[in-house]
């Protein structure tokens, strides 16, 4: 059995098997200062709009459509950028910042996203695509599903290992792209980055991150990006 198949199948089983007991935790919160018409959706079924500062939960799908786009920052400062017409389901995401310890897993569903690690380990990160399970290391990346479920990775910096869906596994480093056709025939990895889509979320020093001065506008509908 793959790598691909059996983490992507553990995790289905763990979460169908506990689903009816796991209380929604919150595990992050929205970083795009702007309000750009993403939706977050519940396990409860609950639809919300995700603006600046609102928590993000477990088990909750964020969703964009054409033009929109929002970032997301996890417990442990990883954040997320998600482009227009994508979709992501937050899976779980546990975090123990006295060992910079955890374990998250995170279902990539379609779109274009930017990745950039935070504080845990980087073994804890389970990362599902509908072709291809990732591993990350140390990294920012760019990930882009199209509409059939072929699968880009452009490593802007690290490098990221992919489990394909069939095939052998293939290491992409920085300045590199991974490709997984749907059709689940292996990795090819090429130079050079084919992803010409933007999900935002510029790489920012920690310094600038956004205060929790509510004189700020929390809102997020009248503060500048």
């Amino acid at each position: 059995m793959t790598r691909f198949a059996l983490l992507a199948g553990t995790a289905a089983m763990c979460l169908s098997a506990a689903a009816p007991a796991i209380a929604e935790e919150e595990i992050g919160f929205v970083f795009e200062r702007e309000y750009r018409g993403a939706e977050g959706m519940r396990v409860s079924g609950e639809t919300r709009d995700l603006r600046w500062h609102g928590p993000i939960y477990s088990e909750e799908t964020v969703r964009t459509e054409s033009g929109e786009r929002t970032e997301l920052e996890f417990a442990d400062s990883t954040r997320i950028s998600v482009g227009e017409n994508s979709e992501v389901v937050l899976d779980s995401f546990v975090y123990d910042p006295a060992q910079n310890s955890g374990d998250a897993v995170i279902s990539f569903g379609k779109g274009v996203f930017r990745f950039v690690t935070g504080d845990m380990e980087k073994d804890g990160f389970t990362l599902n695509t509908p072709s291809a399970t990732l591993a990350i290391r140390g990294t920012i990346f760019v990930l882009k599903i199209d509409a059939v479920n072929n699968v880009t990775v452009y490593v802007e910096e690290g490098a990221v290992e992919i489990f394909p869906c069939g095939g052998e596994p293939a290491l992409v480093q920085a300045g590199e792209y991974g490709l997984t056709p749907a059709n689940c025939t292996g990795v090819s990895v090429r130079d050079g980055n084919p992803i010409f889509d933007d999900p935002g979320g510029e790489r920012r020093d920690d310094n600038e991150r956004y205060s929790d001065d509510s004189s700020e506008g929390g809102n997020g509908n009248d503060v500048d990006p």
